[in-house]
């Protein structure tokens, strides 16, 4: 049954109205208070305890009851617990009754022998009195068993007043204080720690005391310089390590990337590094800077041979990422007014339909429509000696492989619909191309 004070002294339950404060009386000793050492006395102890006009707590003398100190003086017929500063003189010398609406029972005459395998808590002090002031610890006094109950007899009894039957303590030892609540996560609970980054074994690099900082890098001393590019403010490296320096306001011009990257801030570093083994080696940046300031080739490309066609192919990759638009121009018009182009026959054409330069294949058609494959050292791999260039049956691997469908669809529908017309290849292949190009969208 749960208490509490009022305003008054006196303590009561939460359902029963209040008390004088000489009526301050246990009720209920088997409800466990933890921590409070008055209510641990009252439940091992189911006799009337309480608390007098002083706060001076009460216990009836009973033989199996030893005050463990002086502090306790037999005083009426019950042991009186006299805190400091209060003296005998102090106290009253009578002990106000208990009220009768709620009588207890009182305790047995002859009570069993005390339990002493029960383990007992352990005291402790805490403040419970009205005036907030703290009590010192009391012993355990020892545990009584309890009353045996008898069950209600089943024949019908005159109506008697019968007190309210004693309700045994628990012959369980006490409950333990509950567990301390954990702290919060907050505080308990560690910051997560991020995972481990594991590189694989094949990205890891070697170290090499060369690449050490007090020393260049490998990379560093391999880097030469090209032979005509050696005067400008702007430095670019190539992908195989040859170094460019050029006046920055060639690249600004011929690309928007150089241009947007540089061209709005004066004040940042000039110098770029290039990657791409395929189209950003020196080979094809010669032929971009070539373009991008003279509008021309230096050196012609083979154009009649593979490896001429795979260098403009790489040239015009590289005008698509660094979007060099001027510079691309310019190469369509070199190749389609070239008169070397027509020599080179399918090699420009492969260049033409890779960039989906539909007018340029046909212009290169209706330029040299007799145009045959040159005598070759491989008959198997190369084109077959003097077959015409435009029938793939007779051509070459490397033209095979890379060259785009829909173009080698069209060329070889076109070649086999003119070859038997009246007035034959000259007269209907570029026209027949044209159509069927036109047909495959």
């Amino acid at each position: 049954m749960p208490w509490q004070f009022d305003n008054s002294g006196g303590r009561r339950s939460v359902n029963e109205q209040p008390v004088p404060p000489y009526s301050n009386t246990i009720r209920s000793p088997t409800i466990p208070v933890p921590g409070n050492p008055l209510r641990q006395v009252a439940q091992q102890h189911p006799v009337l305890h309480y608390f007098d006009s002083r706060n001076e707590f009460h216990v009836p003398r009973h033989e199996s009851y030893v005050p463990p100190n002086d502090s306790y003086v037999l005083r009426n017929g019950s042991y009186v617990f006299m805190p400091p500063p209060h003296t005998i003189a102090d106290e009253p010398t009578t002990v106000p009754d208990p009220p009768t609406t709620n009588p207890i029972t009182p305790p047995p005459s002859n009570p069993p022998a005390p339990r002493t395998d029960e383990p007992t808590a352990p005291p402790s002090v805490t403040q419970h009195s009205p005036v907030n002031r703290a009590l010192p610890t009391l012993p355990l006094l020892p545990a009584v068993s309890p009353l045996p109950t008898q069950p209600p007899a089943q024949q019908p009894s005159p109506p008697q007043q019968v007190s309210p039957p004693q309700v045994p303590s628990p012959v369980a030892a006490p409950p333990s204080p509950p567990a301390a609540a954990p702290p919060p996560p907050s505080i308990v609970a560690p910051l997560p720690s991020p995972p481990p980054v594991v590189v694989p074994a094949s990205a890891r690099l070697p170290v090499s005391p060369a690449s050490a900082p007090d020393s260049p890098s490998a990379d560093e001393e391999e880097i030469t310089d090209d032979d005509v590019w050696k005067n400008g403010d702007f430095e670019v490296t190539s992908s195989d390590n040859v170094r460019f320096l050029v006046p920055s306001f060639h690249l600004y011009s011929a690309s928007a990337v150089f241009r947007d990257m540089y061209g709005l801030n004066p004040d940042a570093e000039r110098k770029v590094t290039l990657i791409d083994p395929d189209f950003e080696n020196a080979k094809t940046f010669r032929l971009f800077l070539q373009l991008a300031t003279s509008g021309h080739f230096a050196d012609t490309p083979a154009y009649n041979t593979c490896s001429g066609a795979n260098e403009l192919l790489a040239l015009l990759d590289f005008t698509k990422k660094w979007e060099a638009e001027p510079t691309r121009n310019s190469l369509w018009y070199i190749l389609s007014n070239d008169r070397n182009t027509a020599n080179c026959g399918m090699w420009t054409f492969k260049v033409a339909a890779h960039w989906e330069q539909a007018a340029l294949c046909v212009s290169l058609i209706r330029a040299r429509p007799l145009t045959t494959w040159a005598a070759s050292g491989n008959a198997l791999t190369n084109g077959t000696d003097k077959a015409s260039v435009y029938d793939a049956y007779h051509w070459p691997h490397a033209l095979v492989k890379d060259m785009p469908q829909k173009y080698m669809w069209a060329l070889g529908r076109a070649y086999g619909g003119s070859i038997n017309k009246t007035g034959g290849l000259e007269a209907h292949l570029a026209n027949e191309f044209e159509k069927f190009l036109k047909a495959a969208g």
